[in-house]
């Protein structure tokens, strides 16, 4: 597969990255004025975000030289203005014999004034993390603490359960953050929603479902990484099951104790009622 059949290419909208696309999709789009060349691009290896106006693989090839024009290589013409006599510049006296006006100073370009390039886009969603190839924050983040806790295990391996447990708790308590900054990166108005407001949060993942989805996932594997450990059969000879029998047993002691309470409350009003 050629590099210009490869989806390798990002660009910025409105401080959002989209993509990947081909090299042709994104000309494409130039073409049908949904981008310009100051949209700023990025693809993985590039150190910073550019305009497509400063790339090589979306600038047109130099121009071609017209066969009436003239190269550097080819001998200048010389025009002979007036009975024997030349000029360098057209208000140039007369009084010189040896001037002489070249015939590439009328048909070549006006020289090209050096612009400067354009600012680099200030919202384009890139950062530390997507530079060196780890994606957003959520899969760096899972990266790390993954490496980490699996050293962890094997150093002390009688206590694995704990350690799995505590990266799940640890990734469900990120994640939850992570949704709430991505709410207020959105608008701050989707941030307090999603604060303050019932059912906001599920309405927030589902619209901005490209950027919520991976706080979403970091949340979901934590969730697994909290229950596998509890359901294996050497969960009963780790240290800390003991510790989790004790927390079960309390849980469920409270909700015997809820269910207890919610029966004679019913059946007291069932005896106001028959009276």
């Amino acid at each position: 597969m050629t590099t210009e059949n490869e989806k390798i290419w990002y660009y910025a909208d409105n401080g959002q990255q989209v993509g990947p696309f081909t090299e042709d999709e994104i000309k494409n789009f130039v073409q049908t004025t949904k981008i310009t060349k100051a949209t700023p691009v990025w693809k993985n290896g590039m150190a910073e975000w550019l305009p497509l106006s400063q790339l090589p693989e979306f600038t047109p090839p130099p121009h071609k030289p017209l066969p009436h024009e003239t190269t550097s290589e080819e001998p200048v013409q010389r025009l002979k203005l007036g009975e024997g006599r030349s000029y360098a510049k057209v208000n140039q006296k007369d009084d010189d014999p040896t001037a002489s006006v070249s015939v590439a100073d009328f048909l070549a370009p006006p020289p090209a004034t050096k612009t400067p390039p354009p600012p680099r886009a200030r919202n384009a969603n890139i950062g530390f993390f997507e530079s060196i190839g780890l994606g957003s924050f959520e899969a760096a983040f899972f990266a790390v603490t993954l490496i980490l806790g699996g050293i962890a295990c094997l150093v002390m391996q009688d206590y694995w359960h704990a350690i799995v447990i505590g990266l799940g708790a640890l990734w469900v308590f990120v994640a939850s953050w992570a949704l709430i900054v991505r709410a207020f990166i959105k608008h701050w108005a989707w941030g307090l929603a999603y604060l303050f407001v019932p059912f906001a949060q599920l309405i927030y993942i589902v619209v901005d479902l490209r950027n919520a989805g991976k706080s979403l996932v970091l949340m979901l594997v934590g969730i697994a990484a909290m229950i596998t450990p509890i359901q294996t059969e050497s969960f009963k000879q780790s240290p800390i099951y003991d510790q989790y029998a004790v927390i079960r047993d309390d849980i469920q002691q409270q909700i015997d104790q809820q269910k207890q309470e919610m029966e004679q409350q019913r059946e007291q009003k069932l005896d106001q009622f028959d009276e």
